[in-house]
């Protein structure tokens, strides 16, 4: 699953179209509690900890299989190619798919020229399989490997038990107000795009961050999200590109005008500790490595680290060339989010 942190160009046709699903918000659900290097970055993630706690253990011995083999991603790819809309839907088409036309549905697409391979690599061929290994093994290891040589009936009897048990246990006790939230998002989204192009929609809807089309015809599709608030997550497929963006403040409570925007509360947090206003302050003059910064605060890198991806996750920071960049854009704009909030009648 990738953050995005991407460039922008206006030489493209667009075509947007929005969804959403409780499937979708279940899928994340999945993926976000599973995915411990960024859990602490999450604004639910005191409400996971309580959850996991009450979890079954049926449940829990999914989730444990999930997170060593990432198949949170075969979730996420099959939902999409299949457009489900309910799990009655993803048993019927999982449990009729071919063993080989699964395994190539749940390799992720890494762009129009590999689609051979990824056909090949669903076969078991051992160059494409190690072409598809080391293009995602930066965040799926072990993931291709694993895909192309399981047991087929095991990994869909999996599949469906954990979105299955999530659904039951998690999503469902909530789902009138995830639904109402997710509703009241899209409604607000589609009368701003009313009133706009597609590019300029595309940058309100992410909050201004960059982005890359590289098609002449792109069509993209942006779904609501309550889970991974504050990411933006990105999932590329042959025909479309799909965006999770946060769902704002104002969706989850539209009865309190006093709740600040939650971006601008994100950067404010990030600005309250020392530690990280030292490394905003070295950042202000120039890029720096993570051995760079631990050495000129004399902090060890696991907290600098730690440090920094709460900061990327505020989008107070982006990384290039394995250097990190102080956005300052996002600060300047943030004041002035700050400035309208205090002054809003």
């Amino acid at each position: 699953m990738d953050i995005l942190n991407w460039s922008s160009t206006k030489e493209n046709h667009i075509h947007v179209t929005m969804d959403h699903s409780i499937i979708h918000e279940a899928v994340l659900g999945i993926a976000a509690i599973t995915n411990k290097p960024l859990l602490s970055t999450l604004e639910k993630e005191t409400e996971f900890k309580k959850l996991r706690k009450a979890f079954s253990s049926a449940l829990l011995h999914e989730l444990n299989y999930l997170e060593t083999h990432n198949t949170w991603k075969s979730l996420l790819l099959l939902i999409h190619t299949w457009n489900i809309q309910h799990i009655d839907e993803f048993k019927d088409r999982l449990l009729e798919t071919s063993d080989i036309d699964l395994r190539y549905n749940v390799i992720p697409y890494i762009g129009n020229n590999y689609e051979g391979n990824r056909k090949k690599a669903a076969q078991g061929e051992i160059e494409s399989v190690n072409l598809f290994e080391e293009a995602t093994s930066n965040f799926l290891p072990g993931y291709i490997t694993f895909i192309v040589s399981c047991d087929i009936s095991q990994l869909k009897h999996h599949l469906i038990n954990v979105l299955q048990l999530w659904l039951e246990e998690v999503v469902y006790p909530v789902q009138d107000s995830t639904e109402a939230v997710l509703a009241r998002d899209i409604k607000s989204k589609r009368l701003a795009q009313q009133q706009m192009d597609s590019l300029s929609f595309i940058q309100l809807v992410l909050d201004d961050q960059k982005f890359r089309l590289e098609d002449a015809e792109t069509n993209i599709v942006l779904i609501p999200q309550i889970t991974y608030r504050p990411w933006v997550i990105y999932l590329e497929l042959p025909s479309y590109q799909v965006f999770y963006y946060p769902v704002t403040n104002e969706s989850i409570h539209p009865e309190d005008t006093l709740v600040p925007d939650y971006r601008m509360l994100q950067v404010f947090k990030m600005l309250g500790d020392e530690t990280r206003l030292r490394l905003i302050k070295l950042l202000s003059e120039k890029d720096y490595s993570l051995s760079e910064l631990a050495s000129k605060t004399n902090v060890g890198k696991t907290t600098i680290h730690h440090h920094l991806k709460l900061m990327r996750s505020a989008r107070i920071l982006e990384t290039n060339q394995s250097k990190y960049h102080l956005n300052q854009d996002t600060l300047h704009k943030n004041w002035r989010k700050l400035e309208d909030y205090l002054h809003e009648e």
